[in-house]
């Protein structure tokens, strides 16, 4: 199952990335971890043997005078097994001579060849030119975008970091690394500050500036850096516990999430996450707890939690792209409301712009065109056009989608007026929607990745028409729609195609099977 997908702009990658390498302090904290888990498991290995025993000593006792019978019996088999050492038959030395191992003691003697080059068993020369040719592969040309993709397949969770080229002579699409997650993901948000790590990689960092925020069930934000490959741990967590034992001494006492509401940190499944264009160190996340939290990520806390805002869990956030309401923050709920929040107000409850849907929220989109207008999607199939200074009723509104929800809504910053719906009819729509006037239908198309869960379209002008489709079946598509015919149509596009026509990448995975298992948010 595909949850999730996002885009990294060109420019921000490493061209070559860094490896991840453990240090004492990390190897130090590591190995704590795991005394830790295994003196849990022995407790409850103990505590399981205990009761087993104690069941036994009832069950012994009932037992005593066929357990003496039988003792006589065994006597007469012993006295046989004796004779012929029987019972050590099958049992091993428990220890071995170290005279035996003499013959390996002096490995010199062993040695035919003088210099090692003329060895042809001693393969370090071979091995060097694997490591640079593994440094060719993992080059990230100016030209590529990373694409990322967060997948679940047999209950095992990861994020893989996609690269694609859209250079027609020589483009590609192919998972470049990936990284284990720890829960089911249900958000990327690509974010473009550099967040302090607690990592020591080897090798150039690039920018510095290329990281993946990734919520997932639980309560806690990762913070990964997407220019370090072969990454065991993210480098940040956002509202977690840094101290292992604290933290391992919780999931022994429990696993039940406290579902209380908690200024510092959510105490439920993350939702939705936004990065904030304007100020790039600010995160927004929306929760199943009912709140939305503002991260500063120059010191991984919570400057703000917004508890009132919404009475159910918070689906969607948004900041606003116009940079005159770069503290606007648009957010949608299953408690049938959407609300524009300016975060700098002190009472933003109060002073909230509140528009009621009527339905559960699934999807929310500021116009990149207007200040003032955005778009929601909901659970019945609709879509709604409103304006913040007109909140009772919508502008507009469509039935997108039939007896579907809107789960995806997604407009492309380089080709205004279009954008893409996508649902769980398996159905990804096109259409061209100009501001302030009505929608329009281009096309409509099953691109076989099942129910439709995530649908971006790219963040650079050469792929700004092309579109990055995930659902159920576990692989992720890119279709750049600005090759069709009925697209280029309707935008008066003219230029000379360079390309096939219509043109549709598939995962490099081909072995993508259905998962029609709901997920409850």
């Amino acid at each position: 199952m595909i949850s999730s997908t996002a885009w990294v702009r060109r420019g921000l990658p490493a061209e070559y990335p860094a490896k991840y390498q453990i240090n004492d302090e990390e190897m130090e904290r590591i190995t704590g971890m795991a005394k830790m888990e295994m003196d849990i498991a022995l407790d409850e290995m103990h505590d399981a043997a205990k009761e087993d025993a104690e069941s036994e000593d009832d069950d012994n006792d009932m037992d005593t005078d066929d357990a003496e019978t039988e003792d006589a019996k065994l006597t007469e088999t012993d006295d046989d097994l004796k004779e012929y050492n029987m019972e050590d038959y099958d049992k091993e030395e428990s220890h071995v001579d170290a005279q035996s191992m003499g013959i390996f003691g002096n490995f010199k003697s062993l040695q035919y060849y003088g210099p090692e080059d003329e060895d042809p068993y001693i393969t370090l020369k071979d091995l060097k030119e694997e490591e640079e040719e593994e440094h060719k592969q993992l080059r990230i040309l100016p030209t590529d975008n990373m694409v990322l993709v967060a997948k679940t397949k047999d209950e095992v969770s990861q994020v893989e970091v996609m690269v694609y080229d859209n250079n027609p002579d020589a483009g590609g699409f192919y998972v470049h690394h990936d990284f284990l997650l720890p829960s089911f993901p249900l958000c990327l948000e690509p974010v473009s500050f550099s967040v302090e790590s607690r990592f020591k990689v080897e090798g150039d960092s690039g920018t510095g500036n290329n990281f993946v925020a990734v919520s997932t069930f639980e309560p806690e934000i990762e913070i990964w850096n997407l220019d370090v490959v072969d990454s065991a741990f993210p480098d940040a967590i956002l509202g977690g516990d840094s101290d292992p034992k604290s933290k391992l001494m919780e999931k022994k006492k429990t696993k039940l999430l406290s579902h209380g509401k908690n200024p510092n940190r959510h105490t439920d499944s993350v939702l939705s996450l936004s990065s904030n264009i304007h100020h790039r160190n600010f995160l927004a996340s929306g929760s199943a707890d009912e709140t939305i939290k503002i991260w500063d990520l120059k010191t991984l806390a919570a400057v703000s939690s917004l508890d009132k805002i919404h009475k159910n869990k918070i689906c969607a956030v948004q900041w606003s792209p116009h940079g005159q309401n770069d503290t606007v923050l648009l957010s949608g709920s299953f408690d049938k409301n959407v609300c524009v929040t300016d975060v700098r107000s002190s009472d933003p409850s109060k002073d909230k712009i509140k528009v009621s849907i009527g339905e559960d929220i699934e999807s929310i989109q500021w116009d990149l065109q207007s200040e003032y207008h955005f778009y929601v999607g909901d659970e019945s199939g609709k879509v709604g056009y409103y304006d913040v200074r007109q909140p009772t009723k919508s502008i507009w509104s469509l039935q997108a989608h039939d007896a579907a929800p809107v789960s995806v809504f997604a407009a492309s910053v380089h080709i205004p007026g279009l954008f893409a719906t996508g649902s769980s009819d398996r159905k990804i729509k096109l259409w061209k929607i100009p501001s302030g006037g009505e929608p329009s239908m281009i096309l409509s198309r099953d691109l076989d990745v099942g129910k439709v869960f995530s649908a971006t379209f790219g963040p650079d002008p050469e792929v700004g028409g092309t579109l990055a489709v995930g659902g159920s079946n576990g692989l992720v598509k890119l279709w750049d729609t600005a090759t069709n015919k009925s697209v280029r149509a309707a935008f008066g596009m003219t230029e000379e195609l360079h390309g096939p026509s219509d043109l549709i990448i598939n995962d490099p995975a081909s072995d993508g099977e259905e998962d029609d298992d709901d997920v409850n948010w």
